[in-house]
């Protein structure tokens, strides 16, 4: 199994893309990309609009070699309307909207209204060309209304597993699947600290039950929202999509007011 991050915070982006080459099948999981309007009372600046539009390119480029497609929630930076024509003939796989809230379910017509073929994840598993995949039942995501999937790849024995926007993990429930599931490579979104720092000692206490197993550990996402995200959580060792990429962290969203001051 080759994990390829495609994009994220780290890089610059609101997004959290990772590609999965498998030895007989390609998986996208979460194919989204998004800037946020208004950071620091400030829009997108120029550089930041440079590195959607790359990657954006570059998204497109890895649902095209996908043929599964795994959709955990229905926000935009983990799934883009522009993609959905794209998913036609794949496999999806993707939240049940059934029990969402509103907005999320307005969302997820943006797909469903193209898109006619597709499978519930919530808590199933599904074996497909030697593959497995297990789908956490719905999980908080962080003090949002909205909910989420986590998912657990296998293949040969290897263990990957993408925790979606849980914003942490903070709650039990969450910490509870990943260590059940006992993943060798552990990608998670961590907290967002830039909104809510009482967040870290939670973080910390439910990080402290997954290291005792040492996964390879990726955190990205929410975490990396803050300048200077490493300093938080300075006692952990762990990548991000940039640092595995072995490419330079970009936090463009937190150095926003940073950037436009230059101007």
């Amino acid at each position: 199994m080759e994990i390829i991050p495609i994009a994220s915070d780290s890089i610059g982006v609101r997004s959290f893309s990772v590609f999965i080459r498998c030895e007989k099948m390609n998986i996208i999981i979460d194919p989204g990309i998004d800037l946020s309007p208004d950071r620091f009372g400030l829009p997108p600046h120029k550089r930041e609009i440079e590195r959607f539009l790359f990657l954006k390119k570059r998204i497109n480029e890895y649902i095209n070699a996908s043929d599964v497609i795994i959709i955990t929630h229905f926000h935009h930076d983990h799934f883009s309307k522009d993609f959905v024509p794209i998913y036609k003939g794949k496999i999806l796989i993707m939240k049940d909207f059934r029990n969402v809230n509103y907005m999320q379910q307005k969302r997820s017509k943006e797909i469903t209204d193209i898109i006619k073929d597709y499978h519930f994840g919530d808590g199933k598993e599904f074996s497909l060309k030697d593959v497995k995949f297990i789908f956490s039942k719905p999980l908080p995501h962080g003090k949002t209304p909205a909910t989420v999937i986590s998912v657990l790849i296998e293949e040969k024995g290897f263990k990957f597993l993408y925790s979606s926007d849980i914003s942490g993990p903070v709650f039990e429930e969450q910490t509870d699947f990943i260590v059940s599931m006992k993943p060798d490579f552990l990608i998670i979104d961590g907290p967002p600290l830039y909104i809510d720092r009482n967040l870290k000692k939670i973080f910390l206490k439910e990080l402290e039950k997954i290291l005792n197993f040492n996964p390879f550990l990726i955190i990205d996402h929410h975490l990396s929202r803050e300048q200077n995200f490493r300093d938080e959580i300075k006692e952990i060792n762990f990548e991000t999509f940039a640092s595995f990429n072995k490419s330079k962290e970009e936090p463009l969203e937190s150095m926003r007011k940073k950037m436009w001051m230059e101007c």
